[in-house]
């Protein structure tokens, strides 16, 4: 079993800490010493070896003591290269900071020898003699801090100051730009030992609200953001001087999909922090990981906790265990404000990325996945890898951006039915509005939106917006109690054989089981905690079935606005603020509708865990690019380990 290095200190206490030299150090250390001893015995020959057998390395133990001062000198020398990383998620509401630390933790090599590595020969022989702890890595989420105002607010101030001066592009002020994240990287330096402030790397990523610019204005942002942090470095003000240009940049939306799916399988222990599959032992089905609660040194799961653990380790909640044989890794599905995100592995070592069949292959192939759908998959992979999931990601898609795309098609229908409408009226024109609750008002270009909270209706018009495969379910029959579910399961199976398309893109067959997050699980969480207390969903949640999904829908929708739901709009749910609730319904309506008529879930199925947190870890992103790159990392240097093995010293 795993024993976690220890957690309640903060890092600060830890600056003593020795790393550990990395194996290729040993390597080279261990052959030297080996060389050494064969000289010995040939003290009148030249020292020109072939490459040793396992077995000759027991010889060289008294040379290699003499070298071990070496080691601890190649440890001093490896505190010079941070543990620490920090990511900026730069979203369309704001910027988010977050540290992470790669800390090593040690299993006892007479339990699991064996596999603590996968390299065959001298690091397993040299752990064997000595026995010494194997080393694992975790990764450690040391504190998180956010930043209200978007980056994609400069630009827009950029384009007003452009229409003044006559469309001149002018470099935005540097200073101006900058000082908004400042007190993001002053919380990083309190957070990170100062020793790792210059090595720490560092990456500031947009997402969709910075796509939905012109890559010029993207530029000129990120240039001016750069700029302005490197004139804060004389001043004190900002120490993180490894930041490169190159690493301030636009993510791509499909990557920042896949990261999520990193993300959420490492924190539910499918992946180590290498991306290696973790294959479970053959259990019983209602076997479960008993890994104790997530806690800090406040005693609870706290968003800001310094000390919060990633990865698999006792901190876990009790659950079940994935079953990555028969499931394969977890999907994810993300919702933000401007774009929404799907990733799966969509077939067992297919290619992924978007769909290039003919149609005839595509309809063999998904014939195919839908007759083998209940197999067990023989196929698991040994690494989490980008090029064998399906990913896409669709600007505009998000919660807000798909609102307003709403309104507006409204607006337009009622500016062509109105052509000669008076601008100069006292009372705004009245557009019933299906998607907000019972009699909230608003304005929105010259209209009033009144809402009479009808979710059939709603997912009517949003189905408008979502182009997608020609079954869509029959709402009508979906909400009729006495419809047969046989009847669902028929149409499921004439369904597999079609494409699934969203926003133009075609989708393969869906796989596996997913993680519903972000705006995903806050709004339908919303829709849960609001339904009647006596709803299937709250016995199901957090993996509920579309269709009781969309039977909750109708209720929620037509809840009243005055005296019901403003009176409790501050309090009625931990993760709407007040602002944000009238705009519930709508996006409860669309995610549920985007689910079951553009990707093409089931009504009855359970294949979404719609989540915030993984065992008491929240799902983002930012954690699965470090994750990433250190596994890129690893893999280099596992490469170059290789190399070594066929050189002697």
């Amino acid at each position: 079993m795993m024993r976690s290095s220890t957690h309640s200190s903060p890092p600060s206490a830890r600056r003593g800490k020795s790393y550990l030299p990395s194996s290729r150090t040993i390597n080279v250390i261990f052959r030297a010493a080996y060389a050494m001893t064969r000289c010995r015995r040939k003290r009148n020959e030249t020292c020109h070896h072939p490459k040793p057998k396992i077995s000759s390395y027991s010889s060289s133990i008294a040379s290699f003591l003499f070298l071990l001062p070496l080691l601890a000198t190649s440890s001093s020398t490896s505190q010079s290269s941070s543990p620490f990383r920090i990511v900026i998620d730069a979203g369309s509401t704001g910027s988010r900071l977050h540290i992470f630390e790669f800390v090593t933790t040690k299993l006892s090599a007479s339990n699991s020898e064996d596999s603590c590595s996968t390299d065959k020969g001298i690091n397993n022989l040299w752990k064997s003699l000595f026995k010494s702890d194997c080393p694992r890595v975790e990764c450690l989420r040391r504190g998180s801090s956010k930043a209200w105002t978007a980056l994609s607010a400069f630009a827009s101030q950029s384009s007003e100051e452009d229409s003044i001066n006559n469309h001149r592009k002018e470099a935005l002020n540097a200073t101006h730009v900058a000082h908004h994240m400042l007190p993001l990287f002053n919380y990083a330096s309190i957070i990170i030992p100062s020793e790792f402030h210059s090595s720490t790397p560092v990456r500031i990523a947009a997402t969709a609200g910075m796509r939905l610019l012109p890559s010029d204005e993207q530029i000129r942002v990120y240039d001016a953001l750069y700029e302005g942090l490197l004139e804060q470095v004389p001043n004190g003000q900002f120490a993180f001087t490894n930041l490169k240009r190159e690493n301030v940049m636009t993510l791509n939306g499909e990557i920042e999909g896949f990261y999520g799916a990193v993300a959420a399988n490492y924190l539910r222990g499918v992946v180590d922090a290498q991306l290696e599959v973790i294959v479970p032992p053959e259990t019983n089905s209602d076997d479960t990981i008993d890994q104790g609660l997530c806690t800090n040194k406040f005693g609870m799961c706290e968003q800001d906790a310094e000390n919060v653990v990633f990865g698999p380790s006792h901190h876990y909640v009790s659950q079940k265990m994935h079953d990555v044989k028969r499931h394969g890794p977890l999907g994810a599905l993300d919702m933000g404000g401007s774009s929404t995100q799907i990733v799966y592995r969509h077939t067992a070592g297919g290619s992924g990325g978007h769909n290039t069949l003919g149609v005839n292959e595509s309809v063999e192939r998904d014939q195919a996945m839908a007759d083998s759908e209940m197999r067990v998959d023989d196929d698991v992979p040994s690494h989490l890898h980008d090029q064998d999931f399906f990913s896409t990601s669709y600007l505009s898609y998000g919660a807000d951006q798909f609102r307003e795309r709403l309104w507006d098609l409204w607006v337009s229908e009622a500016e062509k039915n109105s052509p000669n409408r008076d601008n100069g009226e006292d009372n705004l024109p009245v557009i019933f509005n299906p998607c907000s609750f019972v009699g909230y008002q608003m304005s929105y270009k010259e209209y009033s939106l009144l809402g009479t909270g009808n979710a059939l209706l709603c997912a009517e018009q949003i189905n408008r917006l979502i182009p997608h495969h020609d079954n869509v379910i029959d709402l009508d029959e979906l909400y009729d109690e006495n419809t047969e579910r046989s009847r669902f399961k028929e149409e499921q199976q004439q369904q597999t054989i079609k494409r699934k398309m969203v926003g133009g893109v075609e989708h393969p067959p869906l796989r596996g089981k997913f993680y519903g997050m972000s705006l995903y699980f806050f709004t339908l969480d919303c829709l849960r905690e609001l339904s009647d207390s006596d709803h299937p969903i709250h016995v199901s949640w957090p993996t509920p079935s579309i269709e009781e999904l969309t039977h909750a829908l109708d209720a929620f929708c037509a809840r009243e606005w005055q005296g019901d739901l403003e009176e409790v709009q501050h309090e009625v749910h931990e993760h709407t603020r007040a602002e944000v609730l009238p705009h519930r319904c709508v996006e409860a309506v669309y995610m549920v509708t985007l689910l079951r008529d553009g990707f093409g879930f089931h009504p009855s199925s359970r294949d979404i865990t719609f989540t915030h947190r993984v065992s008491g870890n929240e799902v983002e992103w930012s954690l699965g690019m470090v994750l990433s790159e250190f596994a890129a990392a690893m893999g280099t240097e596992r490469e170059s380990n290789r190399d070594d093995n066929d050189v002697i010293v």
